[in-house]
């Protein structure tokens, strides 16, 4: 047996991804009151587009972590659905692959491919849903129709036992 089980690295590995993101999702949201301030200070327009541009610049670090933790969650369900990224066709236009690196080096999946494997799991999952649904419901049919069975035997015998005595 493998020690820990794959369901506690798992679980251990979501709310890791959940804790990361929400330290990215904190970061941005001071990045931003940070230069909402310097925004409120500034005089002319330039000034105020570049710090726009930095602003962007600085959280865009984040935003692409956030799209990798994204990215590395869907292709993780995805494998699960026995459907990979490659499955969805060709790649948006101007790239070569699913994956793109951002600015600074992360790799993640293009947004348009991210929402279809998001949509094509999301179908799996459901499929799967159902089918486990519709095994259980089998094995109710199948289990109710053998209480129903041993009843009538039952049923039977009681008969069969009080009409022989006198």
């Amino acid at each position: 047996m493998r020690f820990p089980p794959r369901f506690i690295v798992r679980r251990f590995e979501k709310f890791k991804s959940k804790r990361e993101r929400r330290q990215h999702e904190n970061a941005i949201e001071w990045l931003d009151a940070a230069f909402d301030k310097d925004l409120a200070s500034a005089k002319d327009y330039e000034t105020q587009q570049g710090i726009e541009l930095v602003r962007q610049f600085e959280c865009s670090e984040y935003d692409d972590k956030i799209q990798r933790i994204d990215s590395l969650e869907l292709t993780s369900r995805a494998r699960r659905c026995h459907i990979d990224v490659e499955d969805l066709g060709l790649p948006p236009e101007p790239h070569s692959s699913h994956w793109i690196q951002g600015r600074h080096g992360t790799w993640f999946i293009h947004p348009k491919s991210l929402r279809l494997l998001a949509k094509a799991v999301e179908e799996a999952e459901h499929q799967r849903a159902k089918r486990r649904v519709e095994r259980s419901e089998f094995w109710w049919k199948l289990i109710t129709a053998i209480g129903a069975v041993a009843a009538a035997i039952a049923s039977a015998l009681n008969l069969y036992r009080n009409w022989n005595r006198p």
